[in-house]
């Protein structure tokens, strides 16, 4: 079966890499039929379809999920030719509530309104003897519109989206300026390919909102920060959003875990502002602390480092491979650069 992922498009190569790299943390083996900056077209075997709720629940640059019944051209015609050429009912059963949206993702000069199309696919499918309900359907057909493709599909799963809002750094009991968005850590989460109970490690936790995306996908979680009053605000936000994880009062460059013990880390370093740390310390402790993330990570596991510049000798000195490479643009004077190494 064909499976597209309706993307966020708020980065331009965040979300289809946190797709892939989801995919593959939760073993669904697939291979890739399209990819564009605002959709991912990917055919899997049926048997990993029940799986596919895993990923709607882990996701975070991704809006919905369908399951493709066909494609056409991007032309108001070809669309409507190719519908009436499938079998509906294989689609939706017997006594079953339908509706029709259509959604343009990109300029479509060949359909320049787009809903117009939304009684005459519904006109369709009625003839199959199911009914309209535009508030509450058991199936929601969807028309996906790209600038080279028309997509119709039937919606899955939609992301929760808003509930990343809800967790925005302010809206938590401990606030601390210049923290990662909630939807940030949980793409870097996803980048490292962690799964359900394996253990997971940021070493500079800061208000712990790595830790509390981490959580939330039943990962175990272990955290440490060098202030006392942070670690203690960490503690509030744990403890308001998870039942278990582990926080240490600890220096980041010199942890008191053993050698090869977690399975993933992910984590955000202070930059010298908003922290106590002067600049020239700040660059010894990020040389310290990777090399320090090296020796506690299990080989051929991965780790999400973010940081204010690039920081590609530090990372490969210490024994890291950098797998991906990716930008995020905060405001005019901070880029954040974030990394996907590898312990070989």
């Amino acid at each position: 079966m064909h499976i597209c992922f309706e993307l966020s498009g708020e980065n331009r190569t965040l979300p289809a890499a946190e797709v892939y790299a989801s995919l593959f943390a939760e073993e669904i083996r697939y291979r890739v039929v399209k990819q564009d900056q605002r959709v991912i077209i990917v055919k899997i075997d049926k048997n990993n379809a029940t799986k596919l709720q895993l990923l709607g629940e882990r996701l975070s640059m991704t809006h919905r999920i369908y399951q493709v019944v066909t494609t056409s051209a991007p032309e108001k015609q070809a669309v409507l030719d190719v519908i009436n050429r499938i079998d509906i009912s294989r689609f939706i059963k017997q006594g079953q509530t339908y509706c029709v949206r259509v959604r343009r993702l990109e300029p479509c000069p060949l359909i320049k309104t787009p809903q117009v199309l939304e009684p005459e696919i519904g006109e369709i499918i009625y003839r199959y003897g199911n009914s309209a309900n535009l508030q509450t359907p058991d199936v929601c057909f969807k028309l996906l519109l790209i600038s080279k493709m028309a997509i119709f599909g039937i919606l899955l799963h939609s992301i929760n989206r808003s509930s990343f809002e809800e967790r925005k750094p302010k809206n938590k009991p401990f606030f601390y300026p210049g923290v990662l968005m909630p939807r940030i850590s949980r793409t870097l989460i996803n980048l490292c390919e962690i799964k359900k109970n394996e253990l997971l490690l940021d070493p500079f936790c800061g208000t712990a909102g790595i830790l509390v995306e981490a959580g939330l996908l039943n990962v175990d979680v272990i955290g440490s920060d060098i202030q006392w009053k942070i670690v203690s605000g960490a503690k509030m936000n744990l403890e308001y959003y998870l039942k278990k994880y582990t926080l240490m009062y600890q220096d980041a460059a010199h942890l008191a875990l053993k050698d090869e013990s977690v399975d993933a880390v992910v984590t955000d370093p202070p930059y010298g502002r908003s922290t106590r740390i002067k600049s020239v310390e700040t660059k010894k402790l990020i040389e310290d602390s990777i090399k320090e993330i090296w020796r506690v990570l299990k080989k051929g596991r991965k780790a999400g480092i973010v940081y204010k510049e690039k920081i590609d000798e530090v990372i490969t000195g210490a024994g890291f491979s950098i797998v991906e490479y990716h930008q995020e643009r905060v405001h005019k004077s901070l880029t954040r650069h974030l990394y996907i190494i590898k312990k070989e």
